[in-house]
């Protein structure tokens, strides 16, 4: 779990792509794309989350689909946190 966790941050952080800025209401904010997979296959569903670590910019979340993500987010060093859920057969003993 370590070494998905290190991966999936990795590529989240290769994800970034320096754009145009966000409004000028607020901090700007750039898009971010990228791909998650889980066992070499693309994560069908989940959620991302990119909370900066200093805690002074809001976090920034968006949806994973078919192992894809695209999002907006201010500049910085981000703690990347995924969720995502897995429907596993269970047998019944009797």
């Amino acid at each position: 779990m370590k070494i998905l966790s290190a991966f999936l941050i990795l590529t989240c952080l290769a994800g970034m792509i320096v754009g145009c800025g966000g409004s000028s209401d607020g901090p700007a904010t750039f898009p971010v794309s990228g791909k998650v997979t889980l066992d070499g296959e693309p994560l069908a569903e989940g959620d991302i989350i990119f909370r900066d670590i200093e805690g002074i910019a809001a976090s920034a979340a968006g949806k994973i689909k078919g192992g894809a993500y695209s999002l907006r987010s201010t500049a910085g060093k981000k703690a990347v946190v995924i969720t995502a859920t897995k429907e596993i057969p269970v047998k019944t003993v009797v």
